[in-house]
């Protein structure tokens, strides 16, 4: 999108005075009179030049080819006025279609210049006042002032979602830390990881994005899970355990029918699972997890490890990295464990980080 902006700013720098718009859709039109003229006038003159010849046949006969006038020859009043009539009519025949080709050829010209980019906007307008967020493909974007026009209102939209989903975001990571007061920041560190991890493993710019906003958001299931379970400051039983294990598909239902993208709501759903399968809710394997459930897993262990708790201390880091090699193809995925340790290994992160929800992985 941003590329799209920066090509169709160099575009616009290049007018002078009238749009280019309205120059092209005048240039066109003249053209194509001027071509309309040109053929119906020779039409015309070829046509007049053999009425004049009969009529000349007629008035004068022989006499144009021979000596020889016959009175039988010349035009009587009622026939020359019937030859008038005749050619006013072709006259005016001629004027309508010219006048005809020319209006269609306008209307079809702006039609697909002006009005059908223009309906184009208000139907993607129209999909999204009807809670279905639209964005105008940019192979649909016309090179000119309306092609500038959809770029300005997706990019406007774009801003508009950014800002709905950064408020939503901190609404909900404040809640999820004010009913759980031992995990307090746990939510906003684990997306600075992920985003870390993510950027270490080549993903691009928007997964690296995803991926914070999944981090951020993986634990909102925990809203639904009694504060007596979150705040226990002992090792869970077996009973309070398993009501805590139902976090992960209560956050999924709380952001099924959001805007995020469907990284987010698959980061909170899997962000338990084993690598191995042992993990929960589903007991998904391998590639059978997201790539998001995968590294949100490294980074949730990760912050969890680095972090004091009711019951222990953090670990230190050779205890971090023993724990992570030992648990490499088990509980975590081998890729994303890599791309953590060449972080820690190279000081490309901060462990533990006290991460704002406006930074970003390139940060780090």
């Amino acid at each position: 999108m941003e590329d799209e902006t920066e090509k169709l700013r160099g575009f616009l720098s290049k007018r002078k005075g009238i749009g280019r718009l309205t120059v092209q859709i005048a240039l066109s039109v003249a053209a194509f009179i001027l071509m309309v003229e040109v053929a119906l006038i020779y039409v015309l003159m070829d046509s007049r030049k053999q009425d004049l010849n009969r009529m000349r046949e007629k008035m004068y006969g022989q006499a144009i080819s021979g000596p020889v006038l016959k009175p039988t020859d010349l035009l009587t009043d009622a026939e020359l006025e019937g030859e008038i009539v005749r050619y006013r009519r072709r006259l005016y025949l001629s004027t309508f279609i010219l006048l005809a080709v020319v209006v269609t050829g306008t209307a079809l010209i702006v039609h697909k210049r002006a009005v059908r980019p223009i309906h184009k906007i208000l139907s993607y307008d129209d999909d999204s006042l009807h809670a279905k967020i639209s964005f105008i493909p940019k192979e649909e974007y016309p090179m000119n002032e309306l092609g500038a026009l959809m770029n300005s209102r997706n990019l406007m939209l774009y801003s508009l979602l950014q800002a709905y989903k950064k408020e939503a975001i901190e609404s909900l990571v404040a809640a999820v830390d004010a009913k759980d007061r031992y995990t307090y920041g746990h939510s906003r560190r684990v997306g600075y990881y992920a985003a870390a991890i993510a950027r270490m493993m080549g993903l691009s710019k928007e997964e690296q994005d995803n991926m914070r906003q999944a981090g951020d958001l993986h634990d909102i299931g925990k809203i639904a899970i009694p504060e007596e379970i979150l705040n226990a400051p002992r090792v869970l039983t077996d009973a309070e355990w398993e009501v805590m294990k139902k976090h992960p598909r209560r956050g999924e239902a709380m952001l099924r029918f959001s805007q995020f993208p469907d990284d987010v709501r698959l980061g909170a759903l899997t962000h338990h699972e084993n690598f191995d399968g042992t993990g929960y809710p589903e007991g998904l394997k391998g590639d059978q997890i997201p790539q998001v459930g995968r590294i949100l897993h490294v980074a949730d262990a990760l912050d969890a490890m680095t972090s004091t708790r009711p019951y222990r201390k953090p670990l230190t880091m050779d205890m971090v990295v023993d724990e992570l090699m030992k648990n490499r193809n088990k509980m975590f995925d081998a890729k994303a464990v890599d791309a953590l340790l060449t972080l820690i290994e190279r000081g490309k992160i901060k462990i533990p980080h006290s991460i704002s929800l406006d930074s970003s992985a390139e940060s780090a």
